[in-house]
């Protein structure tokens, strides 16, 4: 039997995949070398696993990946937590810096100005509850439709929805 075809399915998955799921790593981690590392885990866990990929309740393969994303991004911190416990300093040289992740952001950005409106919007951001934030990195950064964003977080798309508004309004009203 020819594997092939399930290589060059899982390479277009990649390309597609990839650019999200890097995005919304980046956003929780703010630390390009770390988001990098956690995306290529994922990828790794995804090719172990694919063989046992079964859509459910709706589910794609995008909220699939999302979820092994966010696992292995949950599994990291873990991680970094215990170093924090052994050592107090390990958590300042591992942590990821919110100036850090700003710089990523915005440095491809020559206008001052925007510079200054994108730190302000991800201040803003970092206001919100975990769940609202969330919601914006999934729906904003990452891409998602609110089927995906459905399938990922076990929330229905209706609430999804208000949800995001009301995120959307508290920022307004902070900006």
């Amino acid at each position: 039997m020819n594997s092939r075809p399930k290589h060059i399915g899982f390479l277009q998955i990649y390309d597609e995949y990839y650019p999200k799921l890097y995005a919304y790593i980046l956003a929780r981690v703010r630390h390009r070398e770390r988001a990098e590392d956690i995306v290529q885990q994922t990828f790794v866990k995804a090719m172990q696993h694919f063989h046992s990929y079964k859509a459910k309740r709706g589910a794609t393969i995008g909220s699939w990946l999302f979820t092994i994303a966010k696992h292995t991004f949950l599994d990291e911190q873990k991680k970094i937590v215990k170093v924090s416990l052994v050592e107090d300093s390990a958590l300042e040289h591992l942590a990821p810096s919110i100036d850090s992740a700003l710089d990523i952001l915005i440095e491809l950005e020559d206008d001052a100005v925007i510079k200054e409106e994108i730190v302000r919007m991800w201040k803003t951001i970092d206001t919100l509850t975990k769940e609202e934030q969330e919601v914006i990195r999934l729906k904003y950064i990452a891409g998602l439709s609110y089927k995906d964003i459905s399938a990922l977080t076990g929330v229905k798309p209706n609430t999804l929805a208000q949800l995001l508004r009301r995120a959307l309004k508290k920022c307004q009203k902070a900006l």
